[in-house]
């Protein structure tokens, strides 16, 4: 059984250990990560669609945020020595066939590539994150949304963002 959290929450993942060693079976961890920009549009949409403001400060506290969360997962990734491994997100989309290659390689399974358009089908459970996992999966495709390129209000918070974490350094 394969268990999909794309939530990130390491209260999450510290379950799935306790329930591992439980069980005795082999935990393993794919780190998605997306481009900020791209991830920061996400979220500024994801926010107007619940009639949410979207301000300059709270565009820069979502990279914050993001810079935050994916380096406190990757700490808690390798100071508990779990198997994991980083897949980008861009990766996936653009060149799927390859990336879910390398994640079969990395989880040494045998399946091939031809049966992964059925990869939501039955054999997985979506734990919690995005909320496309509510939907119908039969009808899903992974693809590359393009859209933040068309969007700039991500640019000033991403350049002050970068600035400070120079400064930091």
């Amino acid at each position: 059984m394969v268990i999909i959290d794309s939530s990130k929450y390491i209260r999450s993942m510290e379950l799935f250990k306790q329930e591992s060693l439980k069980k005795r079976t082999e935990i393993y961890f794919l780190h998605l990560i997306k481009d900020p920009r791209a991830q920061i549009i996400s979220f500024i949409k994801n926010r107007i669609r619940k009639n949410k403001p979207n301000n300059m400060a709270n565009i820069f506290l979502l990279f914050r945020r993001w810079d935050i969360n994916h380096r406190r997962l990757e700490l808690f990734l390798k100071s508990n020595n779990f198997r994991y491994k980083k897949v980008n997100y861009e990766e996936l989309c653009l060149d799927h066939k390859k990336t879910i290659e390398d994640i079969y390689a990395f989880l040494n399974a045998n399946q091939p590539i031809q049966n992964i358009k059925n990869f939501n089908k039955n054999q997985n459970h979506l734990y919690a994150g995005n909320r496309i996992r509510l939907s119908n999966l039969d009808t899903l495709e992974i693809k590359y949304d393009y859209s933040w390129f068309n969007r700039n209000q991500w640019l000033l918070p991403y350049l002050l963002f970068l600035m400070i974490k120079r400064i930091k350094k």
